[in-house]
């Protein structure tokens, strides 16, 4: 695919570059950070969010001394020189980044709706991705819908103090609406908004698009925007957790047609320039007769680029931090690698069928299943408790389809939920 020149605003040239992350990416992360810390250490990255292991074993391309804080502090962060285990609204984490303060620091989900926190861990580490003054805009719906509906781009109606009044005819599946709350992140806090719905605080209404659920990673630096593929999104439903738009998991990357290929670079390039996005970004939509429906822009990095990485065999973290230290050097950004032709890679989270504490005996079988194959991973510490409809773990898959990652998927987290039923 060729690489196709655009304009930002202020005359700076952006492209569109080739879906993947090639080797470059990683030598010059590397180097980067080798650069940076005292003499005879490598920096020191904070990696925070809701789940950072994805992250975190991104990141493992770089020579980054790793410290790590999230909700779960799963086992695999093991490889982290510190780790810190947070509060539910990520109580702890400005402490901690104070203690360790390393010389930069990222979020994943879903600290993007915490534009004040980030501000704050600010102050001891140097921000490796979107400011607050930016998420305040970017995950502002109003503001969102504005910027796509002028570019051309369709999101769904939102209404954000009432609804409106639902047709009698509730056969009309165009007009139902959701409640979403403006801290959601993974799905949570949304619900299906009935005829006497009200609105609390930091909540909205959507009208609610039937079909596929989609989502696009984009890597941007100063002069580039890079499309980097898409993924299936699979929801959780509601037999295994809270709610039925909970996330469940990704397989991509999906196959493309011209068309979709480049609906994604012209919003890609849109949200970069009206933004001034950097780094990793991740968009959530929907597919429907054919016309895609942007819902929320992620502007991090997030659970679907793990698939497209496996697919890629390539860390997307270490490109994320050269784009954010505009130390690419080059104009029209690095040289990015397609997938391997025909694989797909997916990965599904299993929700606790039932409170369970982690066992030493759950853990060794599922290192003996890892044993010639990484199939699980998110895998909680020995004697913590997964309350039911909880993260448990997650699974991991391959093939040459959708239909045949979607049946290995399937299978594996039957496999998980049926030892405890």
């Amino acid at each position: 695919m060729s690489t196709v020149p655009l304009l930002r605003p202020e005359g700076i040239g952006c492209y569109v570059g080739r879906q993947g992350v090639s080797d470059c990416c990683l030598v010059r992360a590397r180097k980067n950070m080798e650069s940076t810390g005292d003499a005879g250490r490598p920096a020191g990255l904070l990696i925070a969010g809701a789940s950072v292991r994805a992250a975190v074993m991104s990141a493992q391309a770089t020579n980054c001394e790793l410290f790590a804080a999230d909700l779960f502090v799963d086992q695999e962060l093991a490889i982290c020189r510190q780790t810190e285990q947070l509060g539910d609204h990520y109580e702890g984490l400005r402490e901690f980044a104070r203690s360790v303060q390393p010389d930069f620091w990222m979020y994943t989900g879903a600290l993007e709706n915490h534009p004040g926190l980030v501000s704050a861990v600010s102050e001891y580490s140097r921000l490796l991705g979107t400011p607050a003054e930016i998420l305040n805009r970017i995950r502002n719906p109003s503001d969102l819908s504005s910027v796509l509906t002028r570019s051309g781009f369709a999101f769904p109606e939102i209404a954000e103090k009432t609804r409106p009044i639902q047709p009698a005819d509730r056969s009309q599946a165009e007009e139902h609406w959701i409640i979403k709350s403006r801290q959601s992140a993974a799905g949570l806090g949304i619900s299906r908004a009935d005829s006497n719905a009200a609105l609390k605080p930091q909540q909205y209404f959507q009208r609610l698009i039937q079909g596929v659920p989609v989502s696009a990673a984009f890597l941007v630096d100063e002069t580039t925007v890079t499309f980097l593929g898409s993924s299936l999104q699979r929801m959780a439903g509601p037999s295994f957790s809270p709610t039925e738009f909970l996330y469940g998991g990704s397989i991509g990357p999906l196959p493309l047609s011209t068309h979709e290929q480049q609906y994604w670079e012209r919003l890609g390039c849109c949200l970069a320039n009206e933004y001034d996005l950097r780094g990793l970004i991740g968009v959530d939509a929907v597919v429907a007769d054919n016309e895609f429906y942007v819902l929320e822009v992620n502007p991090r990095y997030t659970a679907s680029m793990e698939v497209l990485e496996r697919a890629s065999e390539m860390a997307f973290v270490p490109a994320h931090i050269t784009a954010c230290r505009d130390e690419l050097g080059q104009r029209g950004g690095p040289h990015f690698e397609r997938a391997k032709q025909g694989r797909l890679c997916g990965k599904a989270v299993v929700y606790a069928p039932c409170d369970i504490r982690m066992s030493q005996a759950f853990s060794d079988e599922l290192s003996d299943m890892n044993r010639n194959e990484l199939r699980f991973v998110d895998i909680p510490q020995i004697g913590n408790q997964i309350l039911a409809q909880h993260p448990l773990l997650t699974v991991l898959a391959d093939g040459s389809s959708v239909e045949d990652v979607q049946r290995q998927l399937d299978d594996r987290s039957r496999q998980i939920r049926e030892r405890f039923q």
